[in-house]
């Protein structure tokens, strides 16, 4: 926080806070090595853009105790404002957020969606977070309604989408025919953005991983580009819990 001021009394509850965009920090992630590249990947342009958007700020606009054992304890509400914008939206009925989301020039990643095929959620890549629930949610098969808030790119969330690229897209730049012959792609351009190494079927020591289609099993430091028993690629091998 870089300065703010919060009224909470029997008036009613006023304020606003403003955050230092540029001291985002990654931490806890479980993967130290990674952290400055995910804080990194943060500040960018692709997210927070800290560079042209240095701050943030939260208006409070009411507040109710959050816990009735703890009077000190309350729930904020309130809008917030992140790179010069504060925004609701309306959309039909029986729409989905992911495509309210686009319709109002907010992008959310996809690869599964299209308006004229049926919700199939399967890329699991347009995972967003919803105020008051717990966990992640598709935001294909996500039902817009009012007062919905729906959080983009929680650091769950891009956690969550990018280990969802390396399964899908692990080694997508030395299978593409369109990435051998030179070709604009862009899903090479989104797994650049999301940091998909293809490390996800590589160890330092050798493992034991399973083919999820045939039940394979293959031993080493990196699971086989293909099954030699069912041809499937790469994605369908899992590390094996226990290696004895």
């Amino acid at each position: 926080m870089k300065e703010g001021v919060l009224t909470l009394d029997g008036a009613g509850a006023a304020g606003r806070i403003v955050f230092d965009m540029t001291s985002i920090k990654a931490a806890s992630t479980g993967r130290q090595a990674g952290e400055p590249t995910l804080e990194k990947h943060l500040k960018s342009e692709d997210f927070f853009a800290v560079e042209k958007f240095p701050t943030a700020a939260f208006e409070l606009t009411s507040a109710e105790p959050a816990d009735a054992a703890d009077p000190g304890r309350y729930l904020l509400r309130g809008n917030l404002t992140m790179k010069s914008l504060t925004r609701e939206i309306e959309v039909p009925a029986g729409t989905n957020a992911l495509k309210a989301a686009l319709d109002n020039g907010i992008h959310i990643q996809h690869f599964c969606w299209h308006p004229d095929l049926p919700v199939d959620a399967n890329c699991r890549t347009c995972l967003v977070e919803v105020e008051g629930r717990e966990g992640t949610v598709t935001s294909c098969s996500l039902q817009a309604t009012d007062g919905l808030r729906v959080l983009l790119d929680t650091p769950q969330v891009v956690r969550l989408r990018k280990q969802n690229m390396e399964l899908l897209f692990g080694d997508y730049g030395a299978n593409s025919p369109r990435i051998r012959h030179g070709y604009w792609s862009r899903t090479l351009e989104e797994i650049k953005r999301y940091d998909v190494s293809g490390t996800l079927y590589k160890r330092e020591a050798p493992i034991r991983w399973k083919c999820a289609k045939c039940g394979r099993v293959h031993e080493g430091t990196e699971a086989p580009e293909r099954c030699p028993t069912c041809a499937h690629p790469q994605g369908w091998f899992l590390p094996v819990e226990a290696n004895y």
